[in-house]
């Protein structure tokens, strides 16, 4: 009888695959940046992350992660990750660790999800005075020029010119 539970035994154990045997040093994954729900305002994210219970590296356990379930990109390494070209919207970053044989562990912990968002501010002109003179005849110029790549798109408008907290002249 006991021969044929270790029997069973091994046909099961066989059958499942080694990571899903794993106990208290089955590896883990955080991902700690960008964090659950954030805003991202350009169109690059830093990933930060960490592994534990594992060594990561070009000849051992590594990283498999997938960009809103695009394709899976490798990494070997725990440095952190530069996603660039994101376009503006909502993204899902799932990160799984995966063995030499690029098999992804199947416990919990050893994979991570994140959702966040980017979303561009919309450029506003950033109208500053960029000369200012009085000549002889107590003729005032003022240059008011747009120091951002937002178009102006309002002609109309008003500038205030002030003397010692006092305004004096609006044009």
């Amino acid at each position: 009888r006991g021969i044929a539970s270790l029997a069973v035994g091994a046909l099961l154990v066989g059958l499942l695959p080694a990571q899903a045997l794993a106990a208290d040093g089955d590896p883990s994954l955080t991902i700690s940046s960008p964090t659950e729900g954030q805003t991202l305002t350009e169109d690059t994210a830093t990933v930060s992350f960490t592994v534990a219970n594992v060594t990561v590296g070009t000849d051992t356990d590594h990283v498999h992660y997938y960009l809103d379930s695009d394709s899976v990109v490798m990494v070997y390494s725990t440095d952190a990750i530069t996603l660039s070209s994101l376009a503006e919207g909502s993204h899902t970053l799932k990160m799984v660790v995966a063995d030499v044989n690029h098999t992804e562990y199947t416990n919990t912990e050893a994979s991570a999800t994140v959702n966040f968002s980017v979303d561009f501010p919309e450029e506003t002109p950033d109208l500053t005075v960029s000369d200012f003179s009085v000549d002889s005849n107590d003729t005032l110029s003022v240059v008011v020029t747009n120091s951002s790549t937002a178009d102006v798109s309002v002609t109309t408008g008003s500038t205030y010119i002030y003397i010692d907290d006092v305004l004096e002249w609006t044009y």
